[in-house]
């Protein structure tokens, strides 16, 4: 499944980088995926998404 796909993972991970963000203002959010790539944005965070293979040859 994907991660856009399940509501209840997205919302996991999106309000695990809006705490984060509490604590150190302005950081570089990734996450990590199986195969997915976006930019999300929520709260004013933009959150990258990008997959693993990609984030490995990076």
């Amino acid at each position: 499944m994907q991660v856009l796909e399940d509501v209840d993972t997205l919302e996991r991970e999106t309000r695990a980088f809006v705490k984060l963000n509490d604590f150190i203002p302005n950081t570089k959010c990734l996450l990590i995926t199986n195969s997915e790539e976006t930019t999300l944005k929520c709260d004013d965070i933009e959150i990258d998404m990008i997959p693993a293979w990609k984030w490995l040859l990076d």
